[in-house]
């Protein structure tokens, strides 16, 4: 996950794209672990795991997304002025 998330976020520290691809591409490939893993070890159907893994979480989730996004352009803009 975490490779595809870097590719994705190009280069230059920008805090849209950053919180874009975290939250549009993180999220669910995060998510699609965890949901099978649900799936298969409880034994349930995609909407009760849905309902009991995923849910839930997302508000959380993005939130903590937009606060890495601005985390890291303020860390990369640190890191460029250093060099």
């Amino acid at each position: 996950v975490y490779p595809i998330i870097s590719a994705l976020k190009g280069a230059t520290p920008n805090f849209k794209r950053y919180a874009l691809v975290d939250i549009v591409v993180g999220i669910p490939l995060t998510y699609v672990g965890g949901l099978v893993s649900m799936m298969l070890v409880m034994d349930v159907s995609l909407s009760a795991a849905l309902v009991m893994a995923v849910l839930p979480y997302i508000p959380g989730d993005i939130i903590k997304c937009l606060m890495a996004a601005f985390l890291g352009v303020k860390v990369n803009e640190a890191l460029e002025r250093g060099r």
